[in-house]
């Protein structure tokens, strides 16, 4: 199976990994630090990161997504 991470903000995916292992299951709520592959977004809004909600997609029992919506938390950046 192939699993897929997607990272949202403001609509838009502005992170997409893919790999062969199961991905971490962080609930709404959880604070993530993400090192992205586009470093402007750890530029302009840091590396610390809420999840706001989480969304599940399988396909054909050979793909999986997940869908994090997220908003910057800068705050974490700064400690």
């Amino acid at each position: 199976m192939k699993y897929i991470l997607e990272i949202y903000y403001q609509g838009d995916c502005i992170e997409r990994r893919e790999q062969d292992d199961p991905l971490p299951n962080p609930i709404p709520g959880d604070q993530l630090y993400i090192e992205f592959n586009n470093s402007n977004y750890s530029d302009l809004e840091g590396h610390w990161w809420t999840v706001k909600s989480r969304s599940h997609l399988l396909f054909n029992q050979a793909l999986y997504t997940l869908q994090l919506y997220c908003e910057p938390n800068s705050s974490q950046d700064r400690d």
